[in-house]
């Protein structure tokens, strides 16, 4: 396994707007409970936490940022649905010293903790608030790992603080499809079906695939849903006396028994 070292590129604030990325997620630490776990239908982001704390302000005029001190990590385990491509994480750091602190990336094993592929260095200091950018391309042997980020402490002097954390991501943009007889994110799994529905209303392939566009298979004639329910029941219980009658003999087949 090669290791790449570098220095991170310093950028204007504001930077990365590559229309092929897509925004995963912001953190900004404008709570003292910041760092929160993410869970979205397309990834997931776990924090791990080794020292370090969020305090109200920092050289960066954004409010709350993230401190760390010497021998201080924060990790960052993201798992996508999707294999993802590439990987863009943008953050805003700033020191009154050197701190010789460094980016960490590679794929993640247990918890937050897994090989350094890919190593660049945080130069910062004299209290100045600088973006920086890190634009990961995922190893072919690790596609489709979940991937750790960590930013850690390099052992100086000074206080490391860091901000406006955000991941974005290429190639696994799109929520994963689901069935076109449940409801989710617009479209379905089934191209026919998807594409005889949003004829009909485009709002289930623009918006949603609500509960309307599910109905609207069959109303429209672009197929069928499978009904857990039984569209018949016979049986004969002869001349015995039944208490409740069949809805309390076979309760597994009625929701509620009334009367």
């Amino acid at each position: 396994m090669s290791l790449l070292a570098g220095v991170v590129s310093p950028l204007d604030a504001g930077g990365g707007d590559d229309p092929d990325f897509c925004l995963l997620h912001v953190e900004p630490f404008e709570t003292f409970s910041a760092p929160g776990d993410v869970e979205d239908p397309r990834f997931s982001i776990d924090w791990c936490e080794s020292g370090g704390a969020v305090v109200p302000s920092g050289f960066c005029p954004t409010g709350g940022a993230y401190r760390l001190d010497p021998a201080d990590r924060l990790a960052a385990r993201l798992a996508s649905a999707e294999a993802c491509g590439r990987i863009r994480i943008t953050f805003l750091a700033s020191s009154l010293f050197d701190t010789w602190s460094r980016l960490e990336i590679g794929p993640a094993t247990a918890d937050c903790t897994g090989p350094v592929v890919r190593t660049e260095f945080i130069e910062v200091s004299k209290g100045a608030c600088l973006a920086f950018e890190v634009d990961y391309e995922i190893p072919e042997a690790h596609v489709g790992e979940d991937l750790l980020v960590r930013w850690v402490h390099g052992g100086g002097a000074g206080v490391l603080l860091v901000d406006q954390i955000a991941f974005e991501a290429m190639s696994c943009c799109d929520p994963p499809a689901h069935g076109c007889c449940e409801v989710g994110s617009g479209g379905c799994d089934d191209a026919d079906i998807e594409a005889c529905v949003c004829a009909i209303d485009p709002y289930c392939c623009e918006t949603a695939w609500d509960a309307i566009c599910i109905d609207a298979i069959a109303a429209g004639g672009c197929g069928a849903c499978e009904s857990d329910c039984l569209t018949a029941f016979e049986t004969d219980f002869g001349d015995d006396y039944v208490p409740g009658g069949p809805c309390a003999a076979f309760p597994e087949l009625f929701e509620t028994c009334t009367g």
